[in-house]
């Protein structure tokens, strides 16, 4: 019995013959991109892909080219196989009939729509077709005649590489019904609804971008190494809108129209070499040679560096805050008769606390630049087992106090020490790596996947999918405020309340108050830089108007 193949036709239009229709600037390469997306993630034996466009082995797009193209696939398909066709370029609506424009189609005469590509000539083109899991993905959208199809929103010109979103045209009501009227046994996605306009950005049209990065793995919805096509669709369904709304501020929301076989699988993506996939998403799982030298330099700058914002207050600041902390820290525990020791060991914590902070910064920034994902949780590790160092060295210094404001001597600077090492990771080291990654991102140039990331945070709070080289939690702006802001300063400040409620303070007391305000002032740091670094980052990822 012959494996089940997945057969796809992509088709992209750039040039017209017709004088009166705009080029378009991305068509071919969005056609390209999802028949390498498909080439990518399946073996060779299980998929073929035929490309239609100008410079592909198929030849230029004309009319003939496309429909012989079309019913080739059509006979060699069997009754096992999937057939996906891919088009971009201009579509139409004439007198109630859906119609798509090749490189050699006239939309001039009105009259005469031989020359177009009407959808019931594409899909009569598969009858008698054995394979009954069919599916037609259109970026297919008009533009007026003699119009720029990637005028942007403010009637500017566009082009290729231009820093806003623009609008490649729009879906007529009039295309779409002859649409639905002509969908049995077909499965269509198109890149937008009625009236809407399929944005560009870049070399790409922002619908064919996500369902090339859908069919590469990002739709696996449920993480069976499977991308089906209902996993597709609510993938590309949920992204685009998102997209288009903070890249151009307008509404584009694909539409499917579903008469066929809902349940059709299109890529595996479970064994994918790493090779194959988009750059942003390759990790390594070792730094590789020479990473203590890179982690040496970025402990003084340069490098990724240059791309944080506000790095000296973060650097310098918080490490200073942090350092004062854990000083006050060890001081309240201190027995007067040795206040000399003490005070010379807490010197010592304070500086390691300042030099570690800064070290753990390099430490990200090296690992993002050499792609070690696993560096995220170092920084992390190496954060903990410096209190831990501080809370033995605690423990060593002579008649350590076990009565009064410790709470227990050892367990309660154990869980003041950890306590702070808390804040110091998930507010400091998580947040810094998380902007980090956004702004790794943004120098590489992927604007697009940062604001749909954004946009999923602005839904979910915690965890959006970003795609980075750095283990980081992504937590929204507003979270940080709430939940350690205010949370975290309101169970500090209590803790201040219920020790200035008492009659009479030890000097250990007054240590503790302190360090409880040191802590204080690192949440609000923390949060303000968080603050100012994500409306920062979120800023230069949306284009400038």
């Amino acid at each position: 019995m012959d494996r089940p193949r997945l057969i796809a036709v992509c088709i992209g239009v750039d040039e017209y013959e017709d004088p009166t229709l705009s080029s378009l600037a991305n068509a071919v390469a969005d056609a390209e991109s999802v028949a390498r997306a498909i080439e990518q993630t399946q073996p060779s034996a299980a998929c073929e892909v035929v490309r239609v466009y100008s410079g592909a082995r198929e030849g230029e797009p004309t009319k003939t080219r496309i429909l012989q193209t079309l019913r080739g696939v059509g006979t060699r398909a069997g009754a096992g196989d999937t057939v996906v066709v891919f088009f971009a370029g201009h579509g139409r609506g004439v007198a109630g009939r859906p119609m798509l424009v090749p490189a050699d189609g006239d939309v001039h005469h009105a009259d005469d729509v031989g020359s177009l590509m009407s959808v019931d000539e594409v899909l009569g083109a598969f009858a008698g077709c054995a394979a009954r899991q069919r599916f037609l993905l259109l970026d297919a959208c008009q533009a007026a005649s003699g119009q720029l199809a990637h005028e942007d929103t403010d009637g500017h010109r566009g082009h290729a590489g231009a820093e806003r979103g623009r609008a490649r045209g729009t879906v007529s009501h009039e295309f779409v019904k002859g649409l639905r009227t002509r969908a049995d046994e077909w499965v269509m996605l198109l890149a937008c609804s009625p009236g809407e306009v399929a944005i560009e950005h870049d070399d790409h049209g922002l619908f064919s971008y996500f369902v090339s990065a859908g069919l590469r793995g990002e739709a696996d919805l449920d993480a069976d190494g499977v991308v089906g096509l209902g996993e597709l669709v609510q993938y590309v369904g949920s992204r685009v809108p998102e997209v288009a709304r903070s890249l151009a501020g307008l509404d584009q929301h694909p539409m499917v129209i579903w008469r066929g076989h809902a349940t059709i699988p299109l890529t595996t993506v479970g064994g994918v070499a790493s090779q194959t996939r988009p750059a942003q998403y390759d990790r390594r799982p070792a730094p590789g040679r020479g990473f203590a030298a890179l982690w040496l330099a970025r402990s003084v700058g340069g490098g990724q560096w240059a791309t944080m914002p506000l790095a000296a207050f973060v650097k310098n600041g918080v490490g200073v805050m942090y350092a004062i902390a854990v000083a006050l820290e060890v001081l309240a525990f201190a027995p007067l008769p040795y206040l000399g020791a003490w005070l010379a060991a807490a010197g010592i914590a304070a500086a390691g606390s300042f030099l570690v902070w800064r070290s753990v910064l390099a430490l990200a920034v090296a690992a993002c630049e050499r792609a070690w994902h696993a560096g995220g949780y170092v920084t992390a590790a190496v954060v903990v087992a410096w209190q831990l160092v501080v809370l033995v060295g605690v423990a060593a210094l002579p008649r350590y106090a076990t009565t009064g404001v410790g709470h227990g001597g050892l367990l309660g600077g154990a869980i003041g020490l950890l306590a702070i090492a808390g804040v110091v990771v998930v507010m400091g080291i998580n947040g810094f790596q998380f902007i980090l990654a956004l702004a790794d991102l943004l120098s590489r140039g992927e604007r697009v996947p940062v604001l749909s990331g954004l946009a999923e945070l602005q839904r979910t709070w915690f965890q959006a999918r970003f795609p980075n080289r750095i283990a980081m939690q992504s937590i929204h702006p507003l979270a940080y405020l709430l939940v350690f802001g205010l949370v975290g300063g309101g169970v500090l400040v209590a803790h201040i309340g219920s020790l200035l409620w008492q009659e009479e303070l030890s000097a250990g007391q007054e240590l503790v108050i302190g360090r409880d305000f040191a802590v204080l002032l690192l949440i609000w740091m923390l949060v303000a830089w968080y603050q100012a670094a994500h409306r920062f980052v979120s800023g230069q990822a949306r284009p400038q108007v």
